[in-house]
C-alpha cells in the first residue's frame, strides 16, 4: 500500500525489531516516526490513537518529498515492509517515483491511499488549516482504521452506512466523518478513482443536539478569578491565561487566536486582520480589555503572538501554541465549571452581547460569520429583549386606551 501527504514528527533512529515496535507508545495530539536504521527512510508511523503504520520517506528526482505507506503493523511484519523499502530505494537510486509507478495502477489504489493524496493536493493548498487538521483527525482517527485497506474502487454506499453507524452514539461525529469521507470520494470522482461518490446515497444524518451552555455572571467571576489564581501560583503559563482572556474579549475561535501573526494586529486601528479563518479573510474588531491584553503581552521573536513552548525538530521558524488542553482543565476545574468547552467561551460571548441589546447581523459581523442562519442559533437569546419591549409598548398603549377623562 502507498501514500504520500504525512509529515509526521520524526524520531531518533534505531534498529527495529518485533519487539521495539510493539513497544512504541501513541503521543497526545500528534503522530511520529521511529526510524529503522537500513534503509535510510524507513520506519514506523504511529498515530495519536496508536495505529503503526511502516513508511519510507523519500525524495524524487525532482527533490520533492513523497512518504509511501506498506500497511499496518500487524497485517504486514517489519521483515516484509523492510524487504519492499529496500525494493523502492532501489527505484528511486535509478531515477523512478515508487509511487508514480503505482499510479498506473490506480484501481488498485486503496482508500488510505487516496486519502493520503487527498490531503497533500487538495486539502493541504485550498483549505483552512482548521479545516486540514478536522480532515487529518476524521481520516486518521475515523476512517482509516476501518476502512484504509480498502480498495477504493471497491468502496458502496452499504461500507459508508456501516461506519456511520458505528458512530451513532456521537451523532455529531458521525454526521462529520461522514462528510470528510463525501468530500474525500468527490475529489476521487474527479481523480478518476471512482466512477460515483458513494456517500451521496448512503445515509441519512443524525438529528444532532445543538449545545447552548452559557456562562451566568456568576460563572464569569469564578473564571476570572481561576485565571489570576493560576497565575499567580503558577499552575497556568500567562501564555495560557493571556490567550484565554482573548478568547473570552473577543469570541474568536480557539485556533484563530493561537494561530495568530504579529503582523495581524494593528492596535492603532484596534483590528485584527487575520488572512484565513473558518470562513476565510477576517477583521476582528478589538474591544478596550482585548486591546489592553495584547499591549500587555510581549513580542516574542517570533512571527507568532502564542509561539510554541517546544521547539520542533526539522521547522524552519518556531511554530505557534497547537492547544491549550491542560490549562484549560485545570482552570475550569478550579472555576467549578466542569461541562464548559473553551468553544463555550465564544457563545458566551455572543450572549454577553445580545443581551446588551446587539442585532444579530451585528452579532453575526462581531463572530465572523457569513451566513445569517449562523448566528440565528443564537436568536432564542433575544427572548427576553423582545418580551420587555412587548411590556413597555404594552403597558404605554393601555395607558393611552385605558385613560378616562375626568
Amino acid at each position: 500500500m502507498q501514500s504520500a501527504g504525512h509529515r509526521p514528527k520524526p524520531s531518533k533512529t534505531q534498529n527495529l525489531t518485533k519487539t521495539r515496535v510493539a513497544e512504541l507508545t501513541p503521543r497526545a495530539h500528534q503522530q511520529y516516526v521511529a526510524w529503522d536504521t537500513a534503509p535510510r527512510g524507513f520506519g514506523v508511523r504511529v498515530s495519536p490513537g496508536g495505529t503503526q503504520t511502516f513508511v519510507l520517506k523519500y525524495r524524487n528526482a525532482y527533490g520533492r518529498v513523497r512518504w509511501k505507506t506498506y500497511g499496518r503493523a500487524g497485517d504486514v511484519t517489519i521483515e516484509q515492509a523492510r524487504r519492499l523499502a529496500f525494493i523502492d530505494i532501489g527505484h528511486v537510486k535509478a531515477g523512478k517515483d515508487p509511487l508514480e509507478l503505482i499510479d498506473a495502477a490506480r484501481g488498485a489504489a486503496t482508500l488510505s491511499d487516496v486519502a493520503d493524496r487527498f490531503l497533500e493536493e487538495h486539502v493541504e493548498s485550498r483549505r483552512s488549516s482548521a479545516t486540514l487538521r478536522t480532515y487529518r483527525q476524521a481520516i486518521d482517527v475515523v476512517i482509516r482504521p476501518r476502512l484504509g485497506a480498502r480498495a477504493i474502487a471497491e468502496l458502496t454506499a452499504t461500507d459508508v452506512a456501516k461506519l456511520h453507524h458505528t458512530l451513532r452514539a456521537t451523532p455529531t461525529q458521525a454526521n462529520r466523518v461522514v462528510a470528510v469521507l463525501s468530500a474525500l470520494c468527490g475529489w476521487a470522482v474527479r481523480a478518476r478513482y471512482l466512477t460515483s461518490n458513494p456517500c451521496l446515497k448512503a445515509v441519512e444524518k443524525y438529528r444532532e443536539r445543538p449545545r447552548k451552555r452559557y456562562l451566568t455572571p456568576a460563572e464569569f467571576r469564578r473564571l476570572g478569578a481561576a485565571l489570576r489564581v493560576g497565575e499567580r501560583y503558577k499552575r497556568i503559563t500567562p501564555a495560557a491565561a493571556t490567550a484565554i482572556r482573548l478568547i473570552l474579549f473577543t469570541g474568536m475561535r480557539v485556533g484563530e487566536v493561537l494561530g495568530l501573526r504579529r503582523r495581524a494586529v494593528h492596535l492603532e486601528r484596534r483590528v485584527l486582520e487575520l488572512a484565513e479563518s473558518k470562513t476565510g479573510p477576517k477583521t476582528v474588531v478589538l474591544n478596550s480589555a482585548a486591546v489592553e491584553v495584547l499591549k500587555a503581552w510581549p513580542k516574542f521573536a517570533s512571527p507568532w503572538v502564542f509561539p510554541s513552548e517546544t521547539r520542533q525538530e526539522g521547522k524552519p521558524e518556531t511554530p505557534h501554541r497547537v492547544d491549550l488542553n491542560r490549562p484549560w482543565t485545570w482552570v475550569r476545574q478550579r472555576a467549578r465549571l466542569p461541562d464548559v468547552r473553551l468553544h463555550d467561551l465564544r457563545h458566551a460571548f455572543a450572549s454577553i452581547a445580545i443581551s446588551g441589546k446587539q442585532t444579530l447581523p451585528i452579532v453575526g459581523a462581531l463572530l465572523g460569520h457569513t451566513q445569517p442562519a449562523t448566528t440565528a442559533r443564537y436568536a432564542h437569546l433575544l427572548d427576553d429583549l423582545v418580551r420587555a419591549a412587548s411590556e413597555a409598548t404594552g403597558t404605554t398603549i393601555a395607558a393611552a386606551v385605558n385613560r378616562r377623562r375626568r
